[in-house]
């Protein structure tokens, strides 16, 4: 997975934020791919990922 940060009013250069979210595990698949969503469950007011796979739900937390 591959995530730009924001600077306010536009955004940084994307980097590999997490390495779970690849083809090679199976999230070329749409019906994987479609359930990848973004909210603070952290509670720092950043989006970290949410998804599920046939292995539950897998998280990854901002920077």
């Amino acid at each position: 997975m591959r995530c730009a940060l924001s600077a306010g009013n536009a955004f940084r250069q994307s980097s590999r934020w997490d390495e779970q979210f690849t083809d090679s595990n199976g999230w070329q698949s749409v019906d994987a791919a479609r359930t990848i969503m973004m909210g603070d469950t952290g509670g720092d007011h950043r989006a970290d990922l949410l998804a599920r796979n046939s292995s539950g739900l897998i998280g990854a937390f901002a920077p």
